[in-house]
């Protein structure tokens, strides 16, 4: 239920009284979100930080509130993002541009549309391209208006990675822990001083955070988790199958590679330079692939929970294990860490990591496709 009161400021804010509102969103979930229809034909996309019945959001809505309101005025439309029509920090409501009821790259991916999915992939690699190229030479003017969202392996998750290797591996933990040089590494590239990859991210690159056009045009929006970090951390997520969203399943590999290559080449039309791109890119997936693990390892020991499959009803899916997240992680990180010297002490430590896991919880699969590549 929206209170009567946001709905009144709404209405004033856009100009024109709300005819209708349609939830979009649980009673327990993070925002207040609903559709507004206007009076005069307009509709817009409601945000409430407050909750029916709050007198103040609680500090994690009010954070994500000013972080979003900031990243899409300071956006305002040089990218494929969402545009904030109207906002009033009072009541906590963000009111954002409506792009219809239609398809996001999940809905895609886990169709029987092998060449929209193609598409969609390829419109959501050049959405990221164009946000990232609209921002490059503007990051400088980036105020996080709250505690930048920043975190480094070292800060915890290789400690919680090592605990649970241990476990798995049966030994002690600074023989199950990664190699420390190579985190370090990629704690440097991937987060501490991204160079010239440092742009804005709108954070969460989930693919239920988008819409796709029948054309496979992508636009983004949710920037709760805005930041400015390293550019090859959005294209990363997507080359580590989308190591923090529910939609997990693999990408073909080569289309993979293609569409890496598809991203480093628009930036080469925009006369952009990519100094050291495989090395960066590299570091960033490593980056996500351990940090997945870190969260995914410790629940996968548990000998109910690790295994267990949930479905996801809006969009007829069964969620992957824990189990099956951290071979496909693993899968990954040897992955990235074959091509780059730096990296090459992760790629035996994954391996091994592997045999364990499919010698402990057998039988284990790796991931299958996407359903539009199966």
């Amino acid at each position: 239920m929206i209170p009567t009161r946001t709905l009144q400021r709404a209405g004033e804010l856009l100009g024109s009284a709300v005819a209708d509102a349609t939830a979009l969103s649980t009673p327990t979930g993070r925002a207040l979100v609903a559709r507004l229809a206007l009076e005069d034909g307009r509709s817009a996309i409601l945000k409430c930080a407050f909750r029916p019945g709050e007198s103040a959001p609680s500090a994690e809505r009010a954070d994500w509130f000013r972080r979003e309101t900031a990243a899409l005025a300071f956006l305002d439309g040089r990218a494929p993002v969402a545009r904030l029509l109207a906002s009033d920090a009072a009541l906590g409501l963000a009111l954002i541009e409506d792009f219809g009821p239609t398809r996001n790259l999940a809905h895609v991916l886990l169709s029987a549309d092998r060449a929209g999915a193609e598409r969609a992939l390829a419109g959501y690699t050049d959405a990221l391209a164009d946000l990232h190229l609209a921002t490059f030479d503007r990051i400088g003017d980036w105020s996080d208006p709250v505690e930048p969202l920043t975190v480094t392996l070292a800060d915890g998750p290789a400690g919680d990675l090592a605990r649970a290797a241990a476990a798995l591996l049966g030994t002690d933990e600074a023989a199950a822990a990664p190699d420390q040089s190579a985190v370090a590494r990629i704690d440097e590239r991937a987060v501490r001083d991204p160079g010239p990859y440092r742009a804005f991210s709108l954070g969460d690159m989930c693919p239920d955070n988008n819409v796709v056009a029948e054309d496979g045009t992508v636009r983004f929006f949710d920037a709760e988790g805005a930041a400015a970090r390293h550019a090859l951390l959005d294209l990363a997520y997507l080359g580590t199958t989308m190591p923090s969203c529910w939609c997990v399943r693999r990408l073909p590999a080569s289309l993979g590679a293609g569409l890496v290559n598809r991203y480093r080449a628009r930036l080469h039309a925009a006369g952009r330079a990519t100094p050291d791109f495989d090395a960066h890119y590299r570091a960033c997936r490593a980056f996500w692939a351990l940090l997945a693990l870190s969260w995914d390892l410790p629940t996968a020991l548990d000998a109910e929970r690790g295994a267990a499959h949930h479905p996801m009803d809006d969009y007829d899916f069964e969620l992957p294990s824990r189990r099956e997240r951290v071979l496909l992680r693993l899968t990954e990180l040897a992955d990235a860490a074959s091509a780059q010297p730096e990296l090459a002490p992760l790629g035996p430590w994954a391996k091994s990591l592997a045999s364990a896991a499919r010698r402990a919880w057998r039988p284990l699969r790796l991931l299958p496709l996407y359903p539009a590549f199966g």
